[in-house]
């Protein structure tokens, strides 16, 4: 086998692929041993969702939210102390806040300021979107390939086509490298608040992550991904998403997570 990414000979990996990271909640969605390197698989989770997950959003969104990382930490906030002219990482526990400098030196100034009165005030800028967008393009690259070969590699060898078709080639490239094109356009929309519950029968639940493709009728093929409400869709085949809102348009805006009948909101 090789790696859907670098194409390189993967017999000797050891490590298993999240198509969406742990760090969002995802213990089900894994590519099995072998379909990423371990070269592309450590190059994505330092260099793509490590800073993404670190960003003010979603650093926000998770503590928010509860969702611990691998070592089942909350993620720390960026906090300014502005009459201390210094930075702070912050947790909310209910009414209560917790903080930490980054150091114990700093730490102990900020204690310091607090304890005299000279800290009265706290800024936190609120994050209502993910802010690096090249980031967060090449991060969908990467979930849509590694989609796309979780379906296909239920197919006997799926991998011939799968490296010989130039759009997906192009998309491996872009994902892994961040290149050809500088930056790949996706949709990005609030489908329902990040505490939604939603309804299945007689039990309620929350969504932390969900994702699927659309294939519309202008032979289009979209990774549509929603963490927490938040809704991204990618076109696989090509830089361009405008057919992605002509279909929004002709569907009455609904989303194509949710079938007719179904209501997120």
């Amino acid at each position: 086998m090789r790696c859907i990414f670098c194409e390189a000979d993967t017999s000797n990996s050891k490590s298993v692929e999240h198509i969406i990271p742990e760090s969002l909640g995802n213990q089900d969605h894994i590519l099995p041993i072998g379909v990423v390197c371990d070269k592309c698989n450590n190059y994505f989770a330092v260099k793509i969702e490590r800073p993404l997950l670190e960003s003010a959003y979603f650093t926000q969104l998770r503590q928010r939210q509860g969702i611990t990382n691998k070592k089942g930490r909350l993620p720390a906030i960026k906090a300014i102390f502005p009459s201390l002219n210094t930075s702070a990482n912050i947790w909310f526990d209910g009414n209560r806040i917790h903080f930490a400098g980054d150091g114990e030196e700093h730490t102990k100034r900020i204690e310091e300021g607090i304890v005299s009165g000279k800290a009265t005030n706290l800024w936190l800028e609120h994050a209502t979107e993910p802010a690096d967008k090249k980031a967060v393009s090449r991060f969908l690259a990467k979930v849509s390939v590694e989609g796309m070969a979780a379906r296909l590699s239920k197919l006997e060898s799926w991998q011939d086509a799968f490296f010989q078709d130039e759009q997906i080639t192009d998309l491996r490239r872009y994902a892994r490298r961040g290149d050809k094109p500088n930056f790949w356009p996706f949709n990005e929309r609030q489908l329902y608040h990040e505490d939604h519950q939603h309804l299945d029968e007689n039990d309620i639940y929350q969504v932390i992550h969900e994702w699927d493709f659309l294939y519309t009728d202008k032979g289009e093929m979209y990774c549509v991904l929603c963490i927490f409400g938040r809704e991204f869709a990618f076109n696989i085949g090509g830089p361009d998403c405008s057919g992605y809102d002509t279909w929004l348009r002709e569907n009455d805006h609904a989303s194509p997570l949710y079938p007719s009948g179904a209501d997120p909101k």
